[in-house]
């Protein structure tokens, strides 16, 4: 990715669209768009594959809300990531669909999860610390993300929506994980 948004910032300072002293961040910023392109996409291809398109959307909602102002693990190279995030992906989706939780048990994981991430939230990484004021406000909205979520795990409860809820309770889950292993990583280095 770093060579594709190379070639694309030259061609940007080429026909003069950026000077110089933007080149550094345009690098960064078509870097981080390729990069989420290609996660995009391959999460799009494994909801297709695995015919759980709803649930894919479901689940990057709830984690990404949640995973905003949560913090969590981050792995050091793209490629690490794609391969962390696409498995994960595809083992969630999997579970959705082969393993059947009862909606009681989905609700308890969801229940469990928020205390246990609001317990520690938000994660700051080595490479981004938070200030006092930063954490009073990404823990403020957590919460309401949290009460979002919950709402919605609600309607879904309601409508009997097993595998819509399974999938709330397991993108939290994993959300709550993610931020736990970032503590325990952060604590070694």
């Amino acid at each position: 990715m770093k060579k594709i948004s190379l070639i694309l910032t030259n061609q940007l300072m080429l026909r003069k669209i950026i000077t110089d002293e933007k080149r550094t961040l345009y690098e960064y910023g078509i870097g981080m768009l390729l990069e989420t392109l290609a996660c995009m996409t391959m999460a799009l291809i494994i909801a297709i594959v695995m015919n759980e398109v709803i649930s894919t959307v479901v689940f990057f909602v709830v984690l990404i809300l949640l995973r905003t102002y949560a913090g969590g693990y981050h792995c050091q190279k793209f490629w690490q990531c794609f391969i962390v995030s696409s498995g994960t992906l595809g083992l969630c989706l999997l579970t959705i669909g082969k393993v059947k939780w009862n909606m009681t048990i989905s609700g308890i994981t969801i229940l469990i999860a928020f205390v246990l991430l609001f317990a520690i939230a938000p994660v700051e990484s080595q490479s981004l610390p938070i200030s006092e004021k930063e954490r009073k406000c990404l823990r403020q909205r957590l919460l309401v993300s949290e009460i979002v979520i919950l709402i919605i795990a609600g309607v879904v409860y309601k409508m009997q929506c097993t595998s819509l809820l399974q999938t709330i309770s397991i993108a939290t889950a994993l959300v709550c994980i993610s931020a736990y292993a970032a503590k325990v990583k952060n604590k070694s280095n």
